[in-house]
């Protein structure tokens, strides 16, 4: 199954999605996805050390979203009524992009299965 494959759930309920590896090179993407290659790095990185980011901000497309949530596995950023949803597996990480009228409950249950998938596969 390719990369972009397995973001099909997620395009149903966010504005862009995509797969990147835990050091940060894109691997696919669906949708509306903005981020550049350093954005991308950027969110690899975060997973290092996640908690000393909490509070501080990322960018995508070039706009700032704060970060409000930073776990081991989970980083959610926010901006306005839009937001960034980031969750790692064993080697990639899965990001998703919601805009106003978007549930961001929604997004991160389609982002965490598509992440449980992704460990049944080995990945």
């Amino acid at each position: 199954m390719s990369w972009t494959a397995y973001l099909a759930p997620i395009e149903q309920v966010s504005a862009g999605s995509a797969i990147i590896s835990q050091q940060g090179a894109h691997c696919g993407h669906k949708g509306d996805w903005k981020a550049n290659q350093s954005e991308e790095v950027n969110y690899a990185n975060i997973f290092k050390s996640p908690s000393s980011y909490a509070g501080k901000s990322l960018t995508f497309g070039g706009k700032k979203y704060m970060i409000n949530r930073a776990l081991d596995d989970m980083v959610m950023a926010q901006a306005g009524k839009e937001g960034l949803i980031l969750q790692k597996s064993k080697t990639v990480i899965v990001c998703a992009h919601y805009i106003e009228g978007q549930v961001a409950g929604n997004v991160s249950a389609k982002v965490d299965h598509v992440v449980r998938q992704l460990v049944e596969n080995g990945c």
